[in-house]
């Protein structure tokens, strides 16, 4: 993977490609949060090297229609990290990255779960008629937002501060398409809790990918006209 991460010009289209896809999508959203500036340039770094990645990914190796859903999903994580990873001094955004950092990395554990939980749901979601996904989606994302919140909340380096700046972390990374999307889902909607019980699971022996990008983008995209592949 960080040899096309490095050079992306080399990406060839196929199933090895989306594999990388997938990883560095994990990567870029599961990275140890930075508490220093050195580290900061670290995190930020990586982060560009990867939206590039997937910038070449969406233009070579997506149909039109899919392009469109990878772009909207990708949106707001890229305009997150172009804020955070501002050039020179750290920003206002950075700062607050970093005073949350300990309760973030902290948290990794249970956000992990929340995370992978969230994955297995939308896997769940593949098999069921395709007008109920999007309530499933935004109610499976109201529930993986507490979840966040949750898990913080029992972490000793967490301050009610830093669990509010996690928390508004995730929703301006995962939020605005949820919002967009999910109007008539909101999380105080009493009409989740019977749409979270028909999510089917899946079976024990489900590959699940290291990224909940991947079966969002399977779930929108069967939404769409099926077409081809970009010769």
């Amino acid at each position: 993977m960080s040899t096309v991460l490095k050079n992306p010009d080399k990406l060839v289209c196929g199933n090895t490609s989306e594999t990388t896809l997938d990883t560095a999508l994990h990567k870029l959203l599961t990275q140890k949060f930075p508490t220093t500036s050195r580290q900061l340039r670290t995190f930020c770094n990586m982060a560009s090297r990867i939206l590039k990645f997937v910038d070449v990914f969406i233009k070579r190796c997506l149909n039109e229609f899919t392009k469109k859903i990878v772009s909207f999903v990708m949106f707001p994580i890229k305009r997150e990290f172009s804020t955070v990873c501002k050039s020179g001094k750290p920003g206002p955004k950075a700062r607050q990255l970093m005073i949350a950092a300990e309760c973030g990395n902290n948290a990794r554990p249970g956000l992990r779960r929340c995370y992978y939980s969230f994955v297995d749901q939308e896997l769940g979601m593949q098999s069921v008629n395709e007008k109920v996904r999007i309530p499933m989606v935004c109610c499976a994302f109201n529930q993986l937002r507490q979840c966040f919140i949750s898990e913080a909340e029992e972490v000793k380096q967490c301050t009610p501060r830093t669990i509010d700046y996690m928390a508004r972390w995730a929703t301006e990374i995962y939020g605005e398409l949820m919002d967009i999307m999910c109007y008539e889902y909101p999380e105080s909607s009493d009409r989740c809790v019977k749409v979270i019980s028909e999510i089917p699971e899946i079976d024990n022996n489900t590959v699940r990918p290291q990224s909940f990008i991947s079966p969002l983008i399977t779930l929108l995209g069967n939404l769409g006209d099926d077409e081809g592949q970009p010769a």
